[in-house]
């Protein structure tokens, strides 16, 4: 047992949505489902905390998930050219956007949940890019980075577009100002430039396409859902079941929808505020945690990984207002895997300080 600060929040919102199971309009449904998410996430969390030791399981570990993303974008570029006229209207509304033909969406079925795994990708690429010393680990790291950039745009994805200009922003801030001149060729290319990419970018700011009024509506019907079960919550994984009741908007009924389109109040709606105070105590300690790795280690890879992953959880926390990609099992996961990653690398600090 490592005793880091970060195990409280965790066992906390573990145990809260254990308990919220119990308000659910269907337990047995509610159980199972935690079963499969957050028993899974929390699992994986400690295996990595107490099983990793030292540096080079570490740099294994995170080299394992860079592996597998290259596999991803990889077959996201094959499934991209191979889409077919049937499969390329599943994510895209031609009425909305006649000049978008097709969305990359690789292995995850969906282009707004690649466009979060490449999120959180991109924020370690891009730090550990950047505090590279050696030239050939440097170019190597620049290269996935451009990548991951590439599948980025192709996903279409608005709300990760505006969470990776956020994440430049961030990167500038910490000691690299020369990245803040990607701004200029990015506005240029929005002035002077009318494909498929500007129009769909454009299109966060008018608020006419029907993504953008549905998640209006939700929001709404979610904010009912927090007033009237503000305590226990409506239930691990009970919005698609609780939904209909709070429906407005969506007339159809073999319709359903799954979550809020919105980290913060679906967190809020299933397991209550002392649940969500839990997650996002953990979701947002992230930040503070790699803080404090930041002033006290001497690591360089420390030091690299924990700046990825203040810009990571920035990056996530600005796209999760627009949509819960972290409802998926498979993203969650990514996320607590490099969370877990960031405790091990905490608790070893702590030991040596100890030492």
């Amino acid at each position: 047992w490592q005793p880091v600060p970060m195990n409280r929040p965790v066992l906390g919102f573990a145990a809260i949505a254990l308990v919220s199971v119990l308000a659910s309009p269907d337990p047995a449904f509610s159980g199972y489902n935690y079963l499969f998410t957050v028993f899974q996430y929390v699992w994986l969390y400690m295996a990595v905390l107490y099983f990793l030791r030292g540096r080079e399981e570490q740099q294994r570990c995170l080299y394992a998930a860079l592996a597998g993303a290259v596999m991803v974008a990889l077959y996201g570029f094959f499934q991209y050219s191979q889409l077919t006229d049937i499969s390329m209207q599943d994510w895209v509304d031609p009425a909305a956007f006649p000049l978008l033909k097709r969305r990359m969406y690789s292995t995850l079925y969906n282009p707004n949940l690649l466009s979060a795994y490449l999120l959180m990708i991109l924020a370690f690429t891009g730090a550990f890019g950047f505090s590279s010393k050696k030239r050939i680990h440097k170019i190597g790291y620049i290269s996935l980075t451009l990548l991951f950039v590439l599948c980025l745009v192709l996903t279409y994805s608005r709300g990760a577009w505006l969470s990776a200009g956020a994440m430049l922003f961030f990167f500038g801030l910490f000691g690299h100002r020369k990245l803040w001149l990607a701004f200029i060729p990015a506005a240029l290319v929005l002035l002077f430039y009318h494909g498929g990419i500007v129009t769909r970018f454009y299109s966060i700011f008018n608020g006419e396409d029907t993504s953008i009024m549905l998640r209006y509506a939700l929001w709404d019907s979610t904010e009912a859902m927090i007033e009237d079960h503000w305590l226990t919550g409506i239930g691990w994984g009970a919005y698609w079941l609780v939904y209909p009741a709070y429906n407005y908007f969506i007339q159809d009924p073999s319709v359903i929808i799954y979550h809020a389109h919105n980290l913060y109040i679906h967190m809020t709606a299933e397991i209550g505020i002392f649940g969500a105070a839990c997650y996002f105590w953990f979701f947002f300690g992230n930040l503070w945690w790699s803080w404090k790795i930041l002033r006290i280690s001497d690591s360089k890879f420390n030091a690299a990984y924990a700046s990825g992953m203040i810009v990571m959880v920035l990056g996530i926390a600005i796209c999760s207002v627009s949509d819960h990609d972290l409802f998926a099992t498979q993203i969650s996961l990514v996320f607590w895997l490099f969370a877990a990653i960031l405790a091990n690398i905490y608790a070893a600090e702590e030991k040596q300080i100890k030492k």
